[in-house]
């Protein structure tokens, strides 16, 4: 499938290929081998058609910015039972061009880089992954080659050393500044 929306200098395109079975007890699974989308503008209308839990986060974090999206084995599946969760995982890699977010009420702005994630969601939903970001800019300090590990539940958001990978814990978050190297944790 290919799909192409908006004027010619804000067009987004899409494009997935996949496949889906439907069975007679009216469970179904949908298992998509990529899915690409060129040139998101995330703007109130996009976060607002987002499944609730990632549209929650996206305006919580006031996230703006324009997106590329190259996601892989993103799978889909329902049980007969409609009252069930659709259960659901992904791994994708999301380049961000010009982004800002606000964070613990700090501003984050000059985003540039991606971020790796994989998820999944069955009674909750969980996904964690890597942000290497080019350059950020927070409290007027502009960080480069900002490499954090993360984590996010229905519950939390955690980033650097508080994440826990098979129960370790991962190395901190870092960032160059004037030359150095800096390290947090939260």
């Amino acid at each position: 499938i290919q799909a192409e929306h908006g004027t010619l200098q804000r067009r987004v395109m899409l494009r997935t290929r996949g496949r889906g079975v439907f069975r007679e007890d009216s469970s179904w699974e949908i298992m998509l081998d990529r899915v690409i989308a060129d040139r998101i503008e995330t703007t109130p209308e996009f976060i607002a058609a987002l499944p609730k839990n990632l549209s929650d986060a996206m305006r919580s974090l006031e996230f703006q910015g324009t997106l590329f999206v190259d996601a892989s084995d993103v799978h889909f599946a329902a049980e007969p039972d409609p009252l069930r969760p659709i259960r659901a995982s992904w791994q994708s890699t999301i380049n961000i061009d010009n982004g800002r977010f606000t964070l613990a009420g700090q501003p984050v702005t000059n985003l540039f880089g991606e971020v790796k994630l994989s998820g999944r969601r069955q009674t909750q939903w969980v996904s964690y992954g890597r942000a290497n970001f080019d350059t950020l800019t927070c409290n007027d300090v502009h960080l480069e080659n900002v490499d954090a590990p993360w984590y996010m539940d229905d519950r939390r958001f955690v980033f650097g050393e508080a994440v826990r990978v098979n129960g370790k814990k991962t190395r901190n978050a870092t960032g160059e500044l004037f030359g150095g190297l800096v390290e947090g944790t939260g």
